[in-house]
């Protein structure tokens, strides 16, 4: 493919149903080290790479884009936040045959574009090990081609609007970036977008920082475009950090002893859930150095709002028809609610990819056996991440008995028997060939049945049926038996 081009593919998933609750930022132990595996310092100064810059992002939202929201953070959900809060972006992927390359630019005009649309809170990722890969606001999980789930090999197309945030003052701004593998942060402070901090290719865990100052007054917007990939899948770290330094413009950039570092154990520690901070880092808090906060970004002009900030809807079964875990029907009817009035539902039955739907839900022709039914409310672009689930067990199959015996004496009959399930114990009976005498039905539920009929007269014969019905419903029949009393 030519350096320029972009294939662009519509990613289509797989419900995952494991995920719903949409818990994307878990940090999997058993993942392999990456190479190399102890902790690296390098002294040289920073590489020096000629890339293309990301062509200019440009976002509608609300145009049928696919939303994930930020799968790095443990709370992935930005509700609370202003509307136009966040950073937005675009997924791209190295397929299977393409190069593994070393430069973000070639990952970005070389990768398959994904149909989704990636809103981040702040940009502040621990060196961590990564393993689940993207999910949408509807749970689907973004794949490559060969149906793979994205955790390696990704590029993420960023942008943002950096302000002033909490506690903030206005000043001269030292620009960093800690990231595992390559990224590059541009800004532009009125004549275009530049690279301020480079910190591209693949590496462990590595601090890069700008060589010029940055003045941000108190109301500055300065846009920014981060372009970040992740190569082997084994840890991931992305952070923007800052420093604020003396407000004489003459003033020189100080040198960091921290700009340059690299090593994955050497910031963070990645093998506690979440990441700790070492003591190099923390060192370089202590310095000045913070990274940037979910305040310090507003979304880019194109972008009109971000749909992770907006309340999601809560999913209500308002009622099950018929209700319970058991029942011999192989028809149900759900109906749905939601605490916020104009939702719409997607519905899964038997883990089935999900599909939009009306309540009420109606399911027919149920097989006998296990069935669960799961259901999300969406609203306004918000899909409750967690959804109602429904279990129950259909069961049409009859129950049976065995071993039915009748002892007699000469004025009672003791009927005992055994069934394959637990049912209640349920007897009709009468003289000769009739059984239009009922015994009241005993209600509990067992295997081992007996019922015994007194005062009978001696050397009659009576007939009876033993019965009962199981914990779905099912009737047990066995068909009419006759005894004769004792003399």
């Amino acid at each position: 493919m030519k350096t320029g081009s972009r294939n662009t593919t519509r990613i289509i998933g797989q419900l995952a149903t494991a995920c719903l609750a949409l818990a994307l930022s878990a940090v999997l132990p058993g993942c392999e080290s990456e190479e190399p595996t102890t902790d690296i310092i390098e002294t040289g100064g920073e590489t020096t790479a000629i890339v293309n810059a990301p062509a200019n992002i440009n976002y509608d939202p609300f145009a049928g884009i696919n939303a994930v929201c930020d799968p790095f953070s443990g709370n992935p959900s930005q509700q609370g936040t202003d509307l136009d809060h966040g950073i937005v972006g675009k997924i791209y992927y190295l397929p299977a045959n393409a190069p593994r390359y070393t430069s973000v630019g070639d990952y970005i005009n070389n990768g398959t574009f994904v149909d989704a649309t990636l809103f981040l809170d702040e940009i502040n990722i621990a060196t961590r090990k990564f393993d689940l890969g993207f999910f949408t606001e509807e749970g689907i999980q973004l794949v490559n081609q060969n149906g793979e789930k994205l955790y390696e090999y990704f590029a993420l197309d960023l942008s943002s609007t950096i302000k002033l945030g909490t506690g903030d003052t206005a000043g001269r701004y030292q620009f960093g970036l800690l990231a595992d593998d390559g990224a590059i942060l541009e800004l532009d402070t009125g004549s275009g977008f530049r690279t301020v901090v480079n910190d591209d290719g693949t590496h462990p865990t590595k601090f890069a920082c700008a060589s010029e100052a940055i003045n941000i007054g108190s109301e500055a917007r300065i846009p920014m475009r981060l372009s970040y990939y992740q190569g082997p899948r084994y840890h991931i770290a992305l952070a923007v950090l800052w420093k604020k330094l003396s407000d004489n413009p003459d003033d020189s950039i100080p040198s960091d002893i921290a700009c340059g570092k690299s090593g994955n154990n050497l910031f963070f520690d990645y093998n506690t859930v979440p990441s700790t901070p070492r003591q190099y880092y923390q060192d370089m808090l202590t310095r000045g150095w913070k990274p940037l906060a979910a305040s310090n970004f507003q979304l880019p002009d194109s972008v009109s709002s971000n749909p992770c900030s907006k309340p999601t809807p809560t999913t209500i079964l308002a009622g099950a028809t018929p209700a319970g875990a058991l029942t011999n029907q192989t028809t149900i009817t759900f109906t749905l609610d939601s605490n916020m009035s104009g939702s719409t539902f997607v519905c899964s039955l038997d883990n089935a990819a999900a599909t939009e739907c009306t309540s009420p839900v109606a399911y027919s022709n149920l097989s006998s056996g296990e069935h669960v039914f799961m259901a999300r409310a969406i609203y306004n672009g918000r899909m409750d991440p967690v959804g109602i689930t429904y279990n129950w067990t259909v069961d049409n199959v009859a129950p049976t008995a065995s071993a039915v015996t009748a002892t007699t004496t000469s004025s009672s009959i003791t009927i005992t028997w055994t069934t394959n399930e637990p049912t209640t114990t349920a007897l009709s009976w009468g003289p000769g060939t009739t059984t239009d005498i009922i015994v009241p039905e005993d209600t509990t539920f067992t295997t081992s049945h007996s019922i015994t009929l007194t005062g009978l007269i001696p050397v009659t014969i009576y007939s009876y049926i033993v019965g009962g019905r199981d914990q779905a419903g099912n009737v047990l029949s066995s068909g009419r038996r006759s005894v004769r009393t004792s003399p």
